[in-house]
């Protein structure tokens, strides 16, 4: 597996926010299509600055950081945390400033090597190639030795945390913010296919695909709704209890039809697919994410345990079951995607 997992900010709320990540920072302003780069799409907006910890900022349970400056700088630093307060420390910096403008679209990748002394790290600003000014490199320590999770952990050398918000140097006037439209990370598993996604991808988009009709297979029972598909498409907003598919005999499963991808996509990388899950009795169920390619069966794509309250739970479909190869857009058309009760 490479691609980890991502959010395009598309249908849902701002109060859907922690369905997702771990925390929200009071300097989140929200989501909305005001705040996204293409037509129809949402975004979402975070006020500048690291005043305190987690104030402007999304975080997710996943070391060095990723900075903009508010000269247009770009920086590779960490951030140690003491008394509920952020401090940046800056390890490399581009060699020049105004590479990032206010009111402008860029894609930023940075890549990471969680390692002492052969650790390292590189910013890559809208395609820069090495040697350009919005291409930066650190090689060095990247490991943290004390101090809280928002770091890569110093026994397991693995990311613990990943955090997306304002940045050093910025919100300084109070009026400074920052629009995010998408977001993803993957790792540096090569998993043999191609394209390859244990590397940078470019500009990307993570598009969201919404239930538009019943599958091959309705075995869940419908609650709020005629439909089983109709009761999960949410497609203002998660409304958790008010419609649902429920069931408690293992084996049981839905199947629904997806909406198709814009007829301008090219390259699918891997599909993430989200469930909002919960259970309502005492005992430990889980289930499957499940997609049915065209002409073959269903399969699994990952197991996972229901939590007590509703929650955001992504899966990650790296290749059409059918083929063994990245999914094509057309692939993903005809794909069926639904849940079973595992146990």
């Amino acid at each position: 597996m490479s691609v980890g997992c991502g959010d395009g900010f598309d249908y849902y709320p701002t109060s859907k926010l922690l369905g997702k990540w771990d925390y929200v920072g009071a300097g989140v302003t929200g989501i909305s299509t005001s705040y996204g780069r293409f037509a129809g799409s949402q975004g979402c907006r975070i006020a500048g600055g690291f005043a305190t910890i987690g104030q402007s900022a999304l975080g997710k349970n996943l070391p060095a950081t990723t900075l903009i400056g508010a000269d247009g700088s770009l920086h590779i630093g960490y951030i140690t945390v003491s008394n509920f307060s952020t401090t940046v420390n800056i390890l490399q910096s581009s060699p020049s400033a105004g590479l990032v403008s206010a009111a402008t679209w860029y894609y930023v990748e940075s890549g990471f090597n969680i390692k002492t002394a052969a650790g390292g790290g590189i910013i890559r600003l809208s395609a820069a190639d090495p040697g350009d000014a919005g291409y930066v490199t650190y090689t060095g320590n990247t490991v943290r030795s004390t101090g809280s999770n928002f770091h890569a952990d110093s026994l397991s050398q693995q990311f613990t945390h990943v955090r997306v918000g304002g940045t050093a140097g910025s919100g300084t006037t109070g009026t400074e913010v920052h629009d995010i439209d998408d977001f993803y990370y993957c790792d540096s598993v090569d998993d043999g296919l191609l394209p390859p996604t244990n590397t940078f991808l470019g500009d990307v988009r993570l598009g969201a695909l919404q239930m538009i009709g019943a599958g091959s297979l309705t075995g869940l029972t419908p609650v709020g709704a005629v439909s089983n598909w109709d009761c999960v498409n949410d497609a203002a907003a998660p409304d958790d209890l008010a419609s649902y598919v429920a069931g408690a005999t293992v084996g049981l499963e839905d199947l629904y039809e997806m909406e198709n991808m814009p007829t301008n996509a090219r390259t699918v990388f891997a599909m993430l697919i989200n469930a909002r899950v919960a259970k309502d009795d005492a005992t430990v169920r889980t289930y499957n994410t499940r997609v049915k390619p065209t002409g073959s069966s269903v399969s699994a794509v990952a197991t996972r345990t229901a939590p007590s309250s509703f929650v955001n739970q992504q899966d990650v479909s790296q290749s059409n079951p059918a083929t063994s190869a990245r999914y094509t857009p057309s692939d993903v058309n005809a794909l069926e995607v639904g849940i079973r009760i595992a146990s």
